[in-house]
This record gives structure tokens, C-alpha cells and sequence, in this order.
């Protein structure tokens, strides 16, 4: 079902004694993802801001949907996000926003200025490059290959990624200047996860202020952001839980055993 608003914003601001520019609209796209991952909600927060009417469909990963033979001829990548638009299909998160973007002729998004967009693209990158790779790093290693709890020194790489986030922003409202864009959509979706999954990280005051306005800024951040870092924090925590009580059920087995034997001994 479409969930996005179907009206769309203006292009650019009306110059005068120009005719205002034309609203562009697009059909609804198919997203494939699951809302636990970071891009997955980065796509959602950008269809919401541009008004792009979109259909989800759930692709677990942690059930292996992304390695169905379907999904392959889709994305051969098996990375979350995906999009269908029409018969076009990308995946990517950072080229997903930057397409929609692109389509629906949203300047204010996506600024048409080559410097500004410039600055636009190079917060992508560093979304991609250092944010995103922070959540990943801590993360595979409990979801998909075992490990009982967050490794510290990813803890503090996610405090690292903090601090050139507070760099990166600088005196700015938002992480491109004084006004939110696709940029924002992605770093944020990284962030919020970040926070989720460790609560008591130290955030740079900066950091904190700029969290608080997107969370007020963009649109239904509430509903498409944050069921999603719930997810994944409540999914992190059950993991930890499982591996713990299966590790002290065996630690109690060898001891009874032990004891067992001693007892024999006796």
C-alpha cells in the first residue's frame, strides 16, 4: 500500500517574473529492505521528504532473503536496500536518494547548484565511508558470525565517528548547511542506529542539537526512523541474551558433571 504523500514539493523557488517551476510526480516505487538496516530507512526518510509514493517489501536478511535466486536478479550485490522504478531497478542507498532526488526535480534536497550539491554528495560519502561502516562493524559480528556482545574497540570507533561528525558540521544546522537534504536523511538514519544500540555513548553537544532537529525536521521521521533502530537494538539485545544463557546453561553442565565425577571419586 502507498504510504508516501502523493503531493510534491516544488523544484525551486520561483524567480521573479518567472513562472513557478513544475511539480514533478512519479509512480510508486517498490522498496526492498528490511527497516532494521540504516540505508533501508535512510531510502524511507527520503520518499517521505520528496513526497514518493512507495510499496515495502520485506527482505530478511537475517533469514537469508537477500540470497534467494529472486532477489540475485534484483541485486547480484544481495545488499538492502533495493528499488524498482518501473522497469528500472537500483540499489545503493546513497545512489537510491540522489536518483529520487534527481527525478522528482527537488532543489531543495538536492541542490542543482554544483557546489552545493558537491558538499551534498561528499556527506554521502562520508556517511558511506564512516558512519554507516561504524554500525556495520558493530554489528555483523553479534548478528550474523556469533560473538556474545559488541567489541569495545567498535564501540569506540562508533565514538570516533562522532567526533569528526561534530567536525563535519561545524557551526551548521544540518550536516550540508543551514538547511536539511538528502545528506541528512542517510547520516541520520546511521546515528539514530548508533544511539540505539549503545545508549550511553558520549555524543558531541553539536551532534546531539543536530540529532534533535532532524527528529523535529524531517518528515515522519517518527514513523519511518525510529520502529526501525528499535528493531535492531531489541534484535542485538535477544542475540546477547541467547549466546549468555547458552553459554551459562553449558558452563553449568560441565560443572555438575565435574561435580558429578568428584562425588564418584568420593
Amino acid at each position: 500500500m502507498p504510504l508516501g504523500p502523493r503531493q510534491m514539493p516544488a523544484s525551486r523557488s520561483p524567480v521573479p517574473g518567472e513562472p513557478p517551476a513544475p511539480v514533478k510526480t512519479m509512480a510508486p516505487i517498490k522498496v526492498h529492505g528490511i527497516t532494521g538496516s540504516p540505508p533501508v530507512r535512510a531510502v524511507l526518510l527520503t520518499c517521505k521528504a520528496l513526497g514518493v509514493d512507495y510499496e515495502f517489501h520485506l527482505v530478511n536478511t537475517l533469514r537469508g532473503d537477500h540470497k534467494t535466486p529472486e532477489f540475485l536478479k534484483l541485486n547480484p550485490l544481495h545488499t538492502v536496500p533495493v528499488i524498482e522504478d518501473g522497469d528500472f531497478v537500483l540499489c545503493d542507498s546513497h545512489a537510491i536518494v540522489t536518483y529520487l532526488a534527481d527525478k522528482t526535480g527537488s532543489d531543495k534536497w538536492y541542490p542543482k547548484d554544483a557546489q552545493k550539491r558537491a558538499v551534498v554528495d561528499q556527506r554521502l560519502h562520508f556517511d558511506n565511508a564512516i558512519l554507516f561502516t561504524r554500525v556495520r562493524d558493530i554489528l555483523e559480528p553479534v548478528l550474523y558470525f556469533g560473538e556474545p556482545t559488541f567489541r569495545s574497540e567498535s564501540v569506540k570507533d562508533l565514538e570516533k565517528a562522532l567526533v569528526l561528525l561534530d567536525a563535519v558540521l561545524g557551526d551548521n544546522d544540518f550536516v550540508a548547511g543551514s538547511e536539511p537534504t538528502v545528506a541528512d536523511c542517510c547520516c541520520i538514519a546511521s546515528v539514530s542506529t548508533m544511539l540505539g544500540l549503545v545508549p550511553r555513548l558520549p555524543v558531541p553537544e553539536r551532534v546531539a542539537a543536530w540529532v534533535k532537529r532532524c527528529e523535529k525536521t524531517l518528515p515522519s521521521y517518527k514513523e519511518v526512523n525510529v520502529p526501525g533502530v528499535k528493531g535492531i537494538a531489541k534484535l542485538a539485545r535477544n542475540v546477547w541474551l541467547r549466546r549468555a544463557y547458552g553459554a551459562y546453561l553449558g558452563v553449568e553442565k560441565r560443572l555438575s558433571a565435574a561435580l558429578g565425577r568428584a562425588r564418584t571419586r568420593r
